[in-house]
């Protein structure tokens, strides 16, 4: 139970490491490690006898993960750097998309600028709103359909719609809580 008990934490403390990064794929990864340590606690409760203080230390720790924030600071971040970009004449810009090529000339235009400004400001604000309101606000901007043509040329639908990946994640540690939680109960009550 010691080498899990050890494991699990440096699984949460990987996650943790990434927690103030301001950047959407750092954020993205924490995520990731927050999968996989919870991953790791199932499959460790499962086969291993942990004490009432290991349990509780492993509690506090996945606790330690959640962060209602990571979405809102991803997105001021995302607009400081998209705005800054954009706002460039196309000759000098730098911005590369998912496919390894410069965003197209279009986005360089002033009504592009200003859609992709809007739908990041909107981003933003709604990232502390409750969940299915956040979803009601967000959710038009992440659909491809050629509503939000500029938002979809430069792939910002995809960073727009993390707040998803974040309600998941927040909902996975808060499940972990629960499972450690009852894990205590049962082992307090043998």
């Amino acid at each position: 139970a010691g080498e899990s008990f050890d494991a699990l934490k440096a699984a949460f403390a990987m996650g943790k490491a990434l927690h103030k990064e301001p950047l959407l794929i750092s954020q993205l990864v924490k995520v990731g490690c927050n999968i996989m340590a919870v991953a790791g606690l199932e499959r460790c409760i499962s086969q291993t006898t942990f004490t009432d203080g290991q349990l509780a230390e492993l509690q506090r720790v996945a606790q330690a993960q959640e962060d209602p924030d990571w979405y809102y600071r991803s997105m001021v971040s995302e607009r400081c750097l998209t705005l800054t970009e954009i706002k460039k004449p196309f000759r000098e810009a730098s911005r590369i998309n998912d496919k390894g090529d410069t965003w197209p000339e279009e986005l360089y235009s002033e009504a592009s600028r200003r859609e992709i400004e809007l739908a990041l400001d909107k981003a933003i604000a709604a990232a502390h709103l409750p969940g299915l309101k956040r979803h009601d606000l967000l959710f038009p901007l992440t659909v491809k359909d050629g509503t939000y043509p500029a938002l979809e040329k430069s792939t910002l639908n995809g960073s727009i719609g993390a707040y998803r990946v974040h309600d998941r994640d927040t909902a996975n540690l808060r499940l972990s809580n629960c499972g450690l939680a009852l894990e205590r109960y049962y082992l307090a009550n043998k």
